[in-house]
């Protein structure tokens, strides 16, 4: 995993986030995870979606999903409104992160946290939970063969 590096030190540099102009270090990275565990359960594994872009906390939380055992779902956040319904009713994920403040694509679920860097976390409300195999870690969209999205 990302976080067992034997050769890297904690003030080595991680990440150059061009957006942001900055630089991110190892040790960013591992205290993340622990902001990140005082607000997303950890209970269970559950299957996180995570509209990513370039930048240091698309990185940030998608890392720190995985170091808490969740397996994740990245999408683009241009992905247009319908094709992201059809991947919520058919993988009913716990929990998404968004990163603007914009939830009102997500009827079923509740806001649970706004983060300093305006990314929303919201939960599904009434959420039966569903076993996710203990080996599944990430999924990835694909058009396929049909042009409509998959998760590989």
């Amino acid at each position: 995993m990302f976080w067992e590096y034997e050769n890297s030190v904690d003030s080595n540099i991680a990440i150059y986030d061009s957006l942001e102009t900055r630089s991110f270090t190892y040790l960013d990275l591992k205290n993340s995870t622990e902001t990140l565990r005082e607000i997303v359960p950890t209970s269970h594994k559950m299957l996180a979606m995570v509209f990513c872009d370039n930048s240091y906390r698309s990185v940030q939380v998608y890392l720190s999903l995985l170091e808490l055992g969740h397996a994740v779902v990245l999408l683009d956040p241009a992905m247009d409104a319908s094709l992201v319904q059809n991947i919520l009713q058919f993988y009913r994920p716990e929990i998404i992160w968004n990163p603007s403040r914009s939830t009102e694509q997500f009827l079923d679920f509740e806001v649970v946290a706004l983060d300093e860097f305006q990314w929303v976390l919201i939960r599904q409300k009434n959420h039966c939970k569903i076993e996710i195999h203990s080996d599944l870690a990430v999924l990835l969209s694909t058009s396929g063969t049909t042009g409509s999205p998959k998760l590989v």
